[in-house]
């Protein structure tokens, strides 16, 4: 599957990559923290902003275990389409990842595909998106130093209204963060999960951990874990989680509540 047909329907704002299975890890840091985090100067660690070839924007999130997940929107639109996910190294100024998967859930698709870049640290990622015999696909974006931001549990703690995904289906769904990271949750469908979210170190990241309450739910009684993330200036939650194979999970983005105080 090429890159023009993963990336072929927008689903409005459902995706998020994830982290799981790749080694996770990180928690830790609590809330209250407003300094700076500190970044590896050697590696390609850090959050990015670019576009594609195709006229798709992105966002990138390098972790400091070279865990990656890239955020992507429709073809010349701001509608969020789809996810990347995989594990990366970086050294001397090349980023290779050779177990990278695409994940369209507007199309319940899912591609395997490898990435070949330069890097600057902390000012730019370039390379090509490669999917198979496909042609490349081109990528370009810079660094933003609000990634060393660290991120707070009094920051993410409220009520949230949005979209979530899996692999077979999309809806509504609403949770909560309290002030001590516990999430309690359901979707329009009926299915309950609870979990919860813990500062990644120093920088502007989550650790999730989301377990589903069987009944209607198409994960049963699965527990997933992944990533969470606000976005800079907003109040805009990203959070998706995965299963041990890298081929199910689930997705969230909403809006916190502006009145939102939790206990």
């Amino acid at each position: 599957m090429n890159w023009e047909n993963t990336l072929r329907s927008a689903i409005g704002v459902l995706a998020i990559s994830a982290l799981a299975a790749c080694g996770g890890g990180g928690g830790g840091g609590g809330d209250g923290d407003s300094g700076g985090g500190s970044v590896d100067a050697g590696t390609a660690e850090g959050l990015y902003t670019g576009t594609t070839g195709n006229g798709q924007t992105l966002t990138g999130l390098v972790l400091d275990n070279g865990n990656y997940w890239v955020l992507y929107s429709d073809v010349n639109s701001s509608a969020i389409d789809g996810v990347i996910q995989g594990s990366s190294s970086s050294n001397n100024g090349n980023f290779t990842s050779s177990n990278g998967r695409d994940f369209n859930f507007g199309a319940y698709g899912i591609s395997d595909l490898s990435i070949a870049g330069t890097y600057v640290a902390k000012q730019s990622i370039a390379g090509n998106l490669n999917y198979g015999g496909a042609k490349p696909t081109t990528f370009n974006a810079s660094y933003d130093a609000r990634y060393t931001q660290p991120a707070t549990l009094a920051n993410i703690a409220g009520s949230y209204s949005g979209q979530s995904a899996t692999a077979g289906e999309n809806e509504g769904a609403n949770f909560t963060v309290s002030a001590t990271g516990a999430i309690s949750g359901s979707g329009a469908s009926g299915c309950r999960f609870t979990g919860s979210v813990a500062p990644r170190g120093n920088v502007a990241a989550y650790d999730l951990t989301l377990s589903f309450l069987g009944g209607i739910c198409e994960q049963g009684t699965a527990t997933i874990t992944g990533i969470a993330y606000m976005e800079p200036g907003s109040n805009r939650l990203l959070a998706a989680a995965l299963d041990s194979t890298r081929r199910n999970g689930a997705v969230f983005i909403g809006e916190k509540a502006a009145t939102s105080v939790m206990n």
